[in-house]
C-alpha cells in the first residue's frame, strides 16, 4: 500500500492508489482521505465507465466513514441491515469498495422491485461475517 508523506500528491500516486484501494478492506485511512481529497478525477470514455467511477469514488466514501466513525453503543449491538437501515457508515465495515457497491445497487433494486424485508435479509444472506460478499446469493435476489 502506498503512503502518502505530504499533501501534494502525484497523478502517478492517486492512479496507484484508484487501483490498490479497488480490493482493500481496510486501506489506511490518511492514505484513503488524501485520496479522496486530491483533485483528480478519472476520465473515461462510456457512460457506464464514468456511472463506476462515481459509485466507485461514493464507496470510497463510505469506506473511509466506516473506518474513522465511532461506534456508540447501540451500534455495537445492531446487525449489517440494521446499521443500514440507521444509516450508519459501520455497515460497510471490512468490506471492499466493490463490494459495497453491489451492496447498495441490490438495495436500491430492491427499493424498486423487493420488500423492506428483502433488504434486511440480503445483508444476512449475503455477507458473512468477515464482510465478504457471496455473490452468488447475491445473484439470486435479481432473480
Amino acid at each position: 500500500m502506498l503512503t502518502i508523506t505530504n499533501t501534494k500528491m502525484t497523478v502517478q500516486e492517486w492512479t496507484s492508489l484508484y487501483e490498490s484501494f479497488k480490493m482493500s478492506k481496510n486501506p489506511d485511512t490518511d492514505a484513503l482521505q488524501q485520496f479522496l481529497d486530491a483533485k483528480y478525477t478519472k476520465k473515461s470514455t462510456t457512460p457506464d465507465r464514468d456511472a463506476y467511477h462515481y459509485a466507485y469514488m461514493r464507496a470510497l466514501r463510505v469506506k473511509l466513514e466506516s473506518l474513522t466513525h465511532e461506534p456508540s453503543l447501540i451500534e455495537k449491538t445492531m446487525t449489517r441491515s440494521q446499521l443500514y437501515l440507521a444509516d450508519s457508515p459501520l455497515w460497510a465495515v471490512d468490506m471492499r469498495p466493490r463490494d459495497i457497491i453491489e451492496i447498495v445497487d441490490a438495495v436500491s433494486w430492491l427499493k424498486r422491485y423487493g420488500t423492506e424485508r428483502q433488504i434486511l435479509n440480503m445483508f444476512d444472506y449475503t455477507i458473512d461475517i468477515n464482510g465478504n460478499v457471496n455473490y452468488p446469493r447475491l445473484n439470486d435476489i435479481y432473480r
